[in-house]
């Protein structure tokens, strides 16, 4: 599908971008804004289910959702508010009014300025985005159970299975019984008759 969608943009007389080559989903190719173009690197570095510009009707609006994460209980609207646009005054009355329409029909927002994308994103921006996501339940992606997302370990991020034990495979085959002695066995036994 990727394949045809590029084709046919490029059908359009002009060379494809890099950003174009290099897409491996539809979402790779908004590049309107690079606050957004940093927060979308580290959710793919996480495997973080987000949709870019996501459309969401309230009433008779409709707004454009920098990140929409679908969550087994809940979605979150990531917002990375650019200063020019954000610090108008004129703006603030209409982020408010996009702010409690979604709040109202259960959408959770969450919103990083300049400063928090370029500078706290591995201590502010992400463990706010998981932590949310951890309290909707995880990431919904139509599967079975829905994958919890966390930041330890050596990739970020690990999904158990209903059948994996939380530790590695060769402690998990280290770890049996414990060991006991004949005189704690039999006190054992006859504390079960």
């Amino acid at each position: 599908m990727m394949e045809a969608a590029l084709t046919a943009y490029a059908g359009q007389g002009r060379p494809l971008s890099d950003a174009e080559l290099n897409a491996v989903e539809i979402n790779d190719l908004y590049d309107e804004s690079p606050l957004e173009d940093r927060l979308w690197a580290e959710f793919k570095r996480l495997e973080i289910s987000a949709e870019r510009q996501e459309f969401v009707s309230v009433k008779d609006r409709s707004y454009a959702l920098d990140f929409a994460v679908y969550c087994s209980s809940g979605k979150i609207d990531v917002e990375t508010d650019g200063d020019t646009w954000h610090a108008d005054p004129e703006r603030i009355p209409l982020d408010n009014q996009r702010d409690n329409d979604l709040e109202t029909v259960g959408w959770r927002i969450l919103r990083f300025n300049t400063y928090h994308v370029q500078e706290k994103m591995a201590g502010y921006c992400l463990p706010t985005v998981v932590e949310n996501i951890q309290r909707l339940g995880g990431v919904e992606e139509g599967k079975l159970v829905p994958r919890r997302i966390t930041l330890e370990g050596p990739d970020g991020w690990r999904q158990l299975t209903l059948f994996e034990p939380d530790m590695p495979a060769d402690a998990a085959e280290s770890v049996g019984p414990p060991e006991t002695s004949d005189a704690e066995d039999a006190a054992g036994e006859v504390a079960l008759r």
